[in-house]
């Protein structure tokens, strides 16, 4: 397979060099556990013109113990404090997750989960859904690389909390086992990340390194030049969270952007795209136009006879 290329499941979606920036509006827990609030993002996304849409999956009996410690950025002043209790109420069913999923498919808007349990990644897999993302959280994990392997399936990897050498460890035994057919993004786990932690330029050594189909970025800065900065790196999927309001009660609604910015960031990247060109230089043909009242031409202060010599005179 061209490691070029960047396909999706049955090969509908194609990102190789030169396509357009593929976009994803990272809903991820921001529904707040509501099947509702869920369905509800589809059209906002929908209507964001994103290119995908992306959800998480998990299982929280099978994920954390009770009474484990919640990351600073997830402390919330009110109430328990502990991650079991946090993800329990920010839940999608496998089902609820297929009701997504198949709504998703009527508006056609391409659909990418993370699985964060093995049962799900399993349930992900046989739901066929375009894209699988791993989060950084389990770039490590060898029993969902495994799997991932073993199925061939089209994985996005973030590599978040990584360093150069496990990029190369990971990466490479995909391409070792003949599945070439994953994109890898740059990513800071910190949230939101401030603008000297995210290291844009790494972006073309992860392309050397990891030999991906694609690369890109998962953005999780609070600005919205930043996806717009990384597609000039080189990044070609770029993935950031959307919130219907930074004010609502959950641990990433802080780090997400709110549909007008989000908007924006959107705006933003297919500027750049626009402008990025390529490294040749060639004039357009307005620019030639231009060209024919905005240059000088060398004129004569009196008449002079046909086949006057002019000579520039020597010091």
């Amino acid at each position: 397979m061209n490691r070029e290329v960047f396909r999706s499941k049955n090969s509908e979606i194609e990102i190789k060099k030169g396509s357009p920036c593929f976009i994803v509006a990272e809903v991820g827990v921001n529904h707040n556990g509501s099947l509702k609030e869920a369905l509800k993002y589809l059209d906002l996304v929908k209507d964001l013109k994103a290119d995908a849409v992306k959800f998480q999956l998990f299982e929280t009996e099978s994920l954390v113990k009770r009474n484990t410690p919640r990351a600073k950025y997830q402390v919330n002043k009110k109430g328990k404090n502990d991650q079991f209790s946090l993800l329990k109420s920010l839940e999608l069913s496998q089902e609820e997750i297929n009701q997504v999923f198949q709504k998703s498919k009527e508006l056609n808007l391409n659909f990418i989960c993370t699985p964060f349990d093995i049962n799900s990644l399993n349930f992900l897999i046989d739901l066929k859904i375009p894209f699988l993302k791993l989060s950084s959280g389990d770039f490590d994990n060898i029993f969902f690389h495994k799997r991932i392997i073993e199925t061939k399936y089209p994985v996005i990897l973030s590599t978040g909390m990584s360093g150069e050498s496990e990029i190369k460890n990971i990466t490479s035994e995909y391409i070792k086992k003949k599945h070439t057919n994953f994109a890898i993004l740059h990513c800071t786990s910190i949230y939101p990340a401030p603008p000297q932690s995210i290291n844009l330029s790494f972006l073309s050594k992860l392309k050397k390194i990891s030999k991906a189909g694609a690369i890109g970025y998962s953005d999780h800065t609070s600005h919205e030049i930043t996806g717009a900065l990384a597609f000039s790196q080189g990044a070609q999927i770029i993935e950031k969270h959307l919130t219907f309001s930074n004010e609502l009660e959950g641990p990433d609604h802080q780090a997400s952007l709110n549909p007008e910015n989000f908007k924006t960031f959107i705006s933003n990247i297919r500027y750049a795209q626009e402008v990025k060109g390529d490294k040749k230089k060639l004039l357009t043909k307005e620019e030639k136009e231009v060209r024919n009242v905005a240059r000088k031409s060398l004129v004569f202060s009196k008449d002079l006879k046909k086949g006057t010599k002019n000579e520039r005179k020597k010091n």
